[in-house]
C-alpha cells in the first residue's frame, strides 16, 4: 500500500459508494480501496441486474466452484477486494 507524507494511506479519510456492475468501475473501486479509501459496494438482490463479474466463472479456489459459485470466482474476488458490501 502507498503511504502519504503524513504517514497513512493517501485516501484514508475518503468514503466511496460503489454502485458499479461492469469491469472498469469495480476495478476503479478496488484501486481506491487499495489506496486506503473506505469503499462501500451496494449490491442488488434482483437477479436480472446481477453484476456482470459474478457471472464469469473461475478461477476457483482449489478448482472447486462450491455452493456459492457466483461469489467464489477469481474475477469477482479481484474486482471487489477491500470493499464492504451492502444489499
Amino acid at each position: 500500500m502507498t503511504t502519504s507524507v503524513r504517514g497513512g494511506p493517501p485516501l484514508e479519510n475518503i468514503r466511496v459508494v460503489d454502485l458499479s456492475r461492469v469491469f472498469a468501475m469495480p476495478f476503479a473501486g478496488a484501486n481506491l480501496a487499495d489506496l486506503g479509501a473506505e469503499v462501500i459496494k451496494i449490491d442488488t438482490c434482483q437477479a436480472q441486474f446481477m453484476e456482470t463479474t459474478r457471472t464469469i466463472t473461475g478461477p476457483f479456489p482449489d478448482n472447486e466452484p462450491g455452493a456459492l459459485w457466483w461469489e467464489q470466482g477469481g474475477t469477482f474476488q479481484t474486482l471487489n477486494r477491500g470493499k464492504r458490501s451492502l444489499t
